[in-house]
């Protein structure tokens, strides 16, 4: 085989490799399209409005903040993350401070460290799953609550003996009191989803 064959061979060989790469790239480009054209198509979901009710709860839809009820059965009703009506009278002295601030490092902690762990624990037991969007809607309307509820729940124990004497020694209580409304709320959430929004999980 002279040189001229020889060279006549490899570009032959060139073209032929290129060809292949040009097929691939148009069965890529027929993939690409297929798939946006199937997003396209699929339906929007649609964001709009939940509500909470603390003897009731109802989710419709869901826009802005939620208003996650801590205490279905105790505490007053309120929308838009405001309390109306309600008396809270609560000793604006040192130790009264102190306790508002241990509960407040306590539910702080749960929410940056506990709390997506058990929502997931939740999930199991509920055999659903939502996004880690839906999970973190979850603890953020929580935490927007603290300023209005820690003085609510410090206000159910004022009438416990020796509270105006030692508020402190009734911080676990109150702490585990909020704890448990707190995940009471994350199962109403949970449980009340749109099923648009809420996924199966037979694992």
């Amino acid at each position: 085989m002279n040189q001229l064959e020889m060279r006549y061979t490899q570009i032959e060989q060139i073209l032929y490799e290129q060809s292949q790469m040009i097929e691939q790239l148009k069965n890529r480009i027929v993939q690409l399209e297929t798939t946006v054209h199937e997003l396209s198509q699929r339906p929007e979901t649609t964001i709009e409005k939940i509500e909470y009710k603390f003897d009731q709860l109802k989710v419709e839809n869901l826009n802005g903040s939620l208003s996650i009820g801590l205490n279905p059965l105790q505490a007053p009703t309120f929308d838009d993350l405001t309390v109306e009506n309600q008396q809270i009278t609560i000793k604006s002295d040192t130790q009264m401070k102190e306790l508002k601030s241990y509960i407040q490092e306590r539910i702080n902690f749960h929410l940056k460290e506990e709390a997506f762990e058990t929502i997931h624990q939740l999930e199991m037991e509920l055999r659903c799953s939502v996004d880690d969007y839906y999970r973190q809607m979850m603890i953020d309307d929580i935490r927007n609550q603290m300023d209005i509820r820690i003085p609510y729940y410090i206000d159910l124990f004022k009438n416990k003996p020796n509270f105006e004497e030692n508020p402190m020694k009734y911080s676990e209580e109150v702490v585990l009191h909020m704890l448990r409304d707190i995940q009471t709320a994350y199962r109403a959430f949970l449980q009340n989803l749109p099923n648009n929004i809420r996924k199966e999980n037979k694992g």
